[in-house]
Order: C-alpha cells, then structure tokens, then sequence
C-alpha cells in the first residue's frame, strides 16, 4: 500500500507494509511452537486491603473486557 503525504509543500509517498491482525493471531495460534501457550481463560483479580477484596487490572490494554465477555456466555 502507498501512503501520501504532505511534507514541506511536497507530496512524499511512502510504502507501507501491514498485515491484518486476524491473520496474524491465526498464524500464531496455528505455530506448534507459540500456540499452545495462549491462554483464553479470563481471571479476575483481587487482593484483601483490611477490609475487603478490590478488584485490580494487571493488564490495561484490555482490562475487564475479557472477562466481562467470559462470565456472560
């Protein structure tokens, strides 16, 4: 793919190589040597802070996502 842009009143283009991200996680899961350490089981979080049990993240990049999707199905 070529991507244009406007750089100091010129035109650049710029090829861009990309592969979709379904492919690629397709692909990994498919590899004997990667696949068979994803691990799809959601967990939820929590530790005791005196008085009760506060859920924490300890991955932001998805959060509860995972787990809201796990406990609902």
């Amino acid at each position: 793919m070529i991507i244009s842009a406007l750089f100091g009143g010129e035109t650049m283009e710029f090829k861009m190589y990309y592969c979709l991200l379904w492919d690629w996680a397709c692909d990994l899961l498919k590899d004997s040597g990667v696949g068979p350490y994803f691990v799809f089981d959601a967990w939820c979080l929590s530790k005791f802070d005196g008085a009760s049990f506060v859920c924490f993240i300890n991955e932001p990049w998805m959060a509860n996502e995972f787990w809201d999707v796990q406990v609902c199905h």
